[in-house]
């Protein structure tokens, strides 16, 4: 990747958010709900930031006179681009967060990768 002059910039301030934030995570890499043999499961420091719930009526927005609704916790894990150096991750993958009481674990729905300074992760709690 070519050089621009923010980059200084960029990891700094990633730098003071990852010593803040980033918390010890497992990625397991899975194919059809099974592990997948030709990508190599790893433990590494990211952000992983999770939302209280939220529920929904049935349209999608916020429930406020309709009794039927949808509770999800939305979470997404920031991978730093710059030290990431494992294989691939895609949907379907696992997070097992490490560092949380009961090592919760969430499946990738959908990978970010447009992003110039880090990967995101859409998560769902499994």
């Amino acid at each position: 990747m070519q050089s621009a002059p923010f980059h200084d910039l960029r990891d700094e301030m990633m730098g003071e958010v990852n010593a803040e934030m980033a918390e010890t995570v497992k990625i397991l890499f899975m194919r059809n709900g099974r592990d997948d043999q030709s990508r190599t499961n790893l433990e590494t420091i990211q952000v992983l930031r999770v939302r209280r719930a939220k529920t929904n009526n049935m349209s999608g927005g916020p429930s406020k006179t309709l009794k039927v609704g949808i509770t999800a916790e939305m979470a997404q894990l920031h991978i730093n681009r710059a030290t990431y150096e494992g294989p691939d991750i895609l949907s379907g993958d696992v997070v097992i967060a490490l560092a949380r009481a009961g090592n919760p674990r969430f499946e990738v729905r959908q990978v970010d990768d447009r992003g110039h300074n880090r990967l995101t992760l859409e998560l769902t709690i499994q």
